[in-house]
């Protein structure tokens, strides 16, 4: 995480005054250090070594040594004239495909929720493309080197933030967080957007609109204001516009206009996304532990491919088990202070994404009808819920009581996948708007870089710095004419 990504999150949450609802998960805690694979049907759950150095220790990953080690003296293989592959593709040709599939795609599903062999690494390891280039094409022998030019760049960002005066109001809450490595909210992330839209309501001269979508955005000319119209007949004319929407629905609102023949927005369209449902659970406080102590697991792409169906039938009691599961998270074990014997016992199922989705019978499985984004949240009769338990006990190999709560929801293309060549396709956009006559007066922000909460955050606070001073963070004009006119 950047320098100015953590500072931006410390300050968002400083300035809401919501110390007392952070709860900050301690560097040495077991969510903090313990993560797990689940390998295969016989190895299950397994626990990833925490060091580097005790692969071979770890009977489970010691077929990964060799190919570990035998990066460092493979020479560079780099393809001729190919800017940007696919994470698969990279840590194949580094380490092998075995590597590639069994850490890169779990991990591509924890982030992206997609399939590794179709995401940029370029746009989501940057650090490991650094190291690449530094190790001569090893990324081991470069990462040291890329970790250590990573803490110096970290070193000069903040000494040119102290010199440019770009202060963050992160009160006292910097150091507390320097101590941990995760951090989640009393009453969850919900609270800090319903906190702000709080906040934001009080201010007189901000107008808020709920329940109205936006059908078009024109813009005629580059000092002409924007023309937005609204689902219910209204109309906005702000002279500034900060698009958090995803590109699809910018795309939506922008292909028919005039604006767009004369300057079109390119790659709006460029990249798939992932629709991904997620079951939270809590289960009554029990004798024994229903998971491993850690943060949770997450599962590879199968050696055979992905499934065809969601779904399989276990030979042994005929119970049908979802093989669509992308992770679990354990997220009782954020409260460095659980305790299963007397605490509920909270666990969290991430499913779909690169995964086929499983819809419980009943259910309304037409997409069409959800436009892009929407979360459709369900109570699962006890037949459906019983294959989800099913399925999580599978994973877990334990005995699970019936949840005291449940809570699934369906979230339609929520995470962008970025597909090798993203990068430059989001300069030729950024560069397009900016020659065209949407102008520097129209931000395009949001998941375009990346999708984390941090990205979205940091991009924001830059945006809205830049409209209200009329300046980029880079010391460009961005424009000198009239004074802001703020669409909610």
């Amino acid at each position: 995480m950047s320098t100015r990504g953590i500072a931006s999150v410390i300050e968002l949450v400083n300035l809401l005054n919501l110390s007392s609802y952070l709860r900050l998960v301690p560097k040495e805690s077991a969510a903090s250090t313990l993560r797990y694979i689940y390998l295969d049907h016989t190895h299950g759950v397994s626990l990833i070594p925490p060091k580097p150095l005790l692969f071979p220790f770890f009977s489970r990953f010691r077929w990964s040594v060799i190919p570990l080690i035998s990066e460092l003296f493979h020479r560079f293989n780099k393809p001729k004239g190919v800017e940007d592959e696919s994470i698969d593709a990279v840590l194949t040709r580094r380490f092998g495909s075995e590597v590639a599939r069994v850490f890169a795609s779990s991990l591509v599903h924890g982030i992206f929720a997609a399939d590794s062999r179709e995401v940029s690494f370029h746009t989501a390891f940057p650090g490991l493309k650094h190291a690449e280039a530094l190790g001569g094409g090893s990324i081991l022998k470069g990462l040291p080197k890329a970790l250590a030019a990573a803490r110096k760049q970290a070193v000069m960002r903040r000494l040119m933030i102290s010199l440019a005066e770009e202060q963050y109001e992160t009160g006292e809450l910097e150091a507390a967080m320097k101590k941990s490595s995760l951090f989640t909210f009393e009453g969850g992330l919900e609270m800090v957007v319903r906190t702000l839209e709080d906040r934001v309501r009080k201010h007189e001269n901000v107008e808020i609109i709920m329940g109205v979508g936006a059908n078009s955005m024109e813009k005629a000319t580059t000092d002409r204001d924007f023309e937005i119209k609204l689902s219910d007949g209204s109309m906005l004319t702000p002279s500034h516009v900060i698009s958090t929407l995803p590109l699809p629905a910018l795309n939506t609102i922008t292909s028919s206009t005039k604006a767009i023949k004369s300057s079109p927005l390119p790659n709006l369209l460029s990249n798939p996304s992932a629709t991904v449902q997620v079951l939270n659970l809590v289960f009554p406080p029990s004798q024994t532990p229903l998971h491993l102590p850690g943060f949770g697991f997450l599962v590879p792409r199968p050696k055979e491919g992905y499934p065809s169906s969601p779904t399989f039938i276990r030979k042994e009691d005929g119970k049908h088990i979802l093989q669509n599961l992308l992770g679990v998270v354990f997220d009782s074990y954020r409260d460095p202070e659980f305790d299963h014997k007397t605490d509920p016992t909270a666990i969290t199922l991430m499913m779909g994404g690169a995964f086929p989705l499983y819809i419980p019978p009943g259910f309304d499985d037409a997409q069409s009808h959800h436009p892009s984004g929407t979360t459709v949240s369900n109570t699962l009769p006890a037949s459906s819920l019983q294959i989800y338990l099913d399925t999580l006990a599978h994973y877990l190999n334990v005995n699970l009581p019936e949840p005291t709560m449940h809570a699934l929801h369906t979230h339609y293309d929520c995470i962008p996948t970025y597909t090798p060549g993203h990068e430059t396709r989001m300069n030729e956009l950024q560069e397009a708007k900016k020659g065209g006559v949407w102008g520097e007066r129209l931000k395009i922000i949001g998941t375009v870089a990346h999708p984390s909460l941090v990205s979205c955050i940091t991009s924001a606070r830059e945006a809205a710095i830049e409209v209200a001073s009329g300046k980029s963070l880079s010391g460009d004009v961005v424009d000198g004419e009239s004074p802001v006119k703020a669409a909610p």
